[in-house]
């Protein structure tokens, strides 16, 4: 379920729409929000926003799109509540729109980062642990020098995806 909030007030254009993930379900909102930015396309679009190039024209240009291409990717981030339409003035009777963070934007990204890092740590501990708890085996004699060739082999080839490893023997 989503909170739909539609403005018309200062930094709104109108008939904004925001899909704040919003309700019991954190796992489906997790899931939603996780998908509207895992995409390359939309990493590069932040990165855009980020160094202050905001109109869609200007980051589709930027980044070798084309402006359809572009405005999907807009409205996704606007619809989850990390950017927000701006107008800003132009010479015609309609404003031009960049789209900006929302005060909250950044935080989410944040948050998300802090997530990986700590998921990237935990991976670590536990093939750390793994590693010790096979090399303790093997001072303790409980298994031999081929047993231990082999079984870390095993989890080099467990961890290799993780840690982006080449095949490994040692």
């Amino acid at each position: 379920m989503c909170l739909e909030i539609h403005g018309t007030g200062p930094g709104h254009a109108s008939n904004l729409e925001m899909r704040l993930p919003y309700g019991p379900d954190v796992k489906e909102a997790t899931h939603e929000v996780l998908s509207e930015v895992a995409s390359s396309s939309r990493v590069r679009i932040l990165a855009c926003i980020e160094r202050g190039v905001a109109h869609p024209d200007a980051i589709a240009h930027e980044l070798q799109l084309s402006r359809t291409a572009v405005d999907p990717h807009l409205t996704a981030l606007v619809r989850i509540g990390i950017l927000r339409r701006h107008p800003v003035p132009s010479q015609g009777n309609k404003p031009r729109i960049h789209f900006l963070f929302t005060d909250v934007g950044p935080k989410l990204l944040e948050d998300l980062e802090a997530a990986v890092e700590t998921h990237r740590l935990r991976l670590r501990t536990a093939a750390h642990s793994e590693t010790e708890a096979l090399e303790a085996e093997f001072l303790r004699g409980g298994i031999n020098e081929d047993e231990l060739r082999q079984r870390r082999s095993r989890l080099q080839e467990k961890w290799k995806d993780v840690f982006g490893l080449r095949s490994a023997s040692r």
